[in-house]
């Protein structure tokens, strides 16, 4: 099977949920598939280890994989 569905895309709303949000939009998804399709989520942060978070908190899930958006350089100055 080569469709998969892509939750929480690295370029729209889902950089901007919670944890809680995007815990319970992952949720949703997945029994509205009944596991007839693979789910993959996005993350994407500023640093690892938030992006690293993100992932934990989402394996519980047992995602397809997911879509890591790169890490943006910041200015120390934004820091």
């Amino acid at each position: 099977m080569s469709e998969r569905a892509l939750i929480l895309g690295t370029t729209g709303e889902g950089s901007l949920l919670s944890t809680h949000e995007r815990q319970v939009f992952t949720a949703a998804v997945l029994e509205a598939v009944h596991g007839e399709l693979p789910v993959m989520a996005g993350v994407g942060a500023v640093d690892t280890r938030a992006v690293c978070a993100q992932v934990a908190e989402l394996d519980a899930f047992e995602l397809a994989g997911y879509l890591v958006g790169a890490a943006a350089v910041l200015p120390e100055a934004f820091r």
